[in-house]
């Protein structure tokens, strides 16, 4: 995996999140509170290597980005950064 790039929408509900991955054949991608808790999670099938994600209107925290992408032979690769929390 070449990295994951993460950023905020206008209204701090929306995260967009991209990565670059060789021979992926799907990826997980999940925002976790500051204590590690999952806020959001999907399922990214194929080659696609960009995801968007909700965090609950009500979260004022910080956020960690975690990819999970799979290669064709069923390798997996995480990598993962962290997003201060969003004010808006």
């Amino acid at each position: 995996m070449q990295g994951v790039d993460s950023h905020y929408g206008p209204a701090c509900h929306a995260v967009r999140v991209m990565w670059g991955a060789n021979g992926q054949a799907s990826a997980t991608v999940e925002l976790m509170d500051d204590r590690g808790g999952v806020l959001s999670q999907t399922d990214v099938p194929g080659i696609r290597q960009s995801a968007v994600l909700y965090v609950p209107r009500t979260y004022r925290g910080g956020v960690t980005v975690q990819v999970v992408s799979v290669g064709a032979s069923g390798e997996r690769v995480t990598q993962s950064m962290s997003l201060p929390a969003c004010s808006h």
